[in-house]
């Protein structure tokens, strides 16, 4: 399941509510072809892992959230553990984000 994100209070809250499990945040803009292409890896890893949260932000209509995480490519995957921000990947990068995801939900 993919949380879509509308505020930046509820992202907070999010991280919060994930607690010490995995949080990966995708940054995406619905024009940009490199977050169109990196989606459907993004679904499939959401089906499989299910001990790890996902959740989407739409920079065009939440733009206060995109700001605030400083985000400046797209897409940006942001993982969050215990409340913090531990990695950013930005771009196409599908084995890379499998590879930290892995990585840190199992730590």
């Amino acid at each position: 399941m993919i949380h879509t994100v509308k505020t930046l209070r509820e992202i907070k809250w999010l991280i919060r509510w994930a607690g010490n499990k995995l949080l990966l945040v995708e940054f995406f803009a619905t024009w940009s072809p490199p977050c169109k292409q990196i989606y459907p890896t993004f679904a499939a890893m959401s089906e499989k892992m299910t001990d790890v949260m996902f959740a989407k932000v739409d920079v065009d209509e939440n733009q206060e959230t995109y700001e605030v995480y400083g985000i400046e490519c797209f897409p940006t995957f942001i993982f969050f553990k215990n409340g913090k921000e531990v990695e950013r990947l930005e771009g196409v990068d599908a084995s890379g984000l499998r590879r930290l995801t892995i990585q840190y939900r199992n730590n």
